[in-house]
């Protein structure tokens, strides 16, 4: 009998939640040519939450989800740090985290929101990592959204890997982030401890990775493009001996 030794980060469609995953490969310092783009015009009423998983190395400000015309967005600035911006009709709400997420290994980054007494949080790795009580106003409705850049200002745009993306018109608890963090659409809906008819979008990229279309598990219907084939991720590797 042979042992066989399996080693490395494999999976034949590069997938980490789905059966695929993007890899970007922008220069934050100038015009991004691989993202997502896809219309909402959804409203989010009094809260929100975006999250996903990404996994970087690049050490320059990176945006990697933004919602346009609330200018709602998440990066990871140049110091490692995820930076979560939300814009509302009241304050606008600014949060960092302590961890450091430029590492090369994967991330779960989750921005929430409740008008009033809810405030905004932070999330990293499914803990609270930074908050602000004092927020006030309601989320504007994102009329575009972009995955992997800041599209529509043209700049900024991310050098690595995303898995699973979703944005909510709730603000997810942290016992729900953690809940979630690792299913699949099918498996996150029949658990049925989150209501799901309050997502409004959800990738997992488990999609014809020679096709641009994204497409949206959640009833939300917001089929995303993207820009190019280039930015699935390949698969894997493995080594036996």
């Amino acid at each position: 009998a042979k042992t066989h030794t399996v080693s490395g980060n494999f999976n034949m469609a590069g997938g980490f939640i789905g059966q695929g995953a993007l890899d970007f490969h922008n220069t934050p310092t100038i015009s991004p040519t691989e993202y997502i783009l896809a219309a909402s015009g959804q409203s989010m009423g009094s809260s929100m939450t975006i999250e996903g998983w990404i996994k970087t190395t690049n050490t320059e400000d990176q945006i990697w989800a933004k919602l346009h015309d609330p200018y709602t967005f998440l990066k990871v600035e140049d110091n490692g740090k995820i930076y979560g911006r939300i814009g509302t009709n009241g304050t606008t709400s600014e949060l960092n985290s302590t961890t450091l997420c430029d590492d090369g290994k994967w991330h779960h980054v989750a921005l929430a929101f409740e008008q009033g007494a809810g405030g905004s949080r932070l999330y990293i790795d499914g803990k609270l990592e930074a908050q602000n009580d004092a927020d006030t106003g309601s989320p504007y409705t994102p009329n575009t959204f972009s995955v992997g850049a800041d599209y529509i200002d043209d700049q900024k745009g991310f050098d690595g890997n995303i898995a699973r993306f979703s944005v909510w018109k709730t603000a997810l608890t942290e016992p729900e982030i953690r809940g979630m963090m690792f299913q699949d659409w099918s498996t996150m809906a029949a658990a049925d401890v989150i209501d799901d008819s309050k997502c409004v979008t959800w990738y997992e990229f488990s999609d014809n990775q020679e096709a641009t279309s994204i497409a949206d598990s959640s009833a939300g219907g917001n089929t995303g493009t993207l820009s190019t084939v280039d930015a699935w991720a390949g698969p894997g590797t493995f080594t036996y001996e």
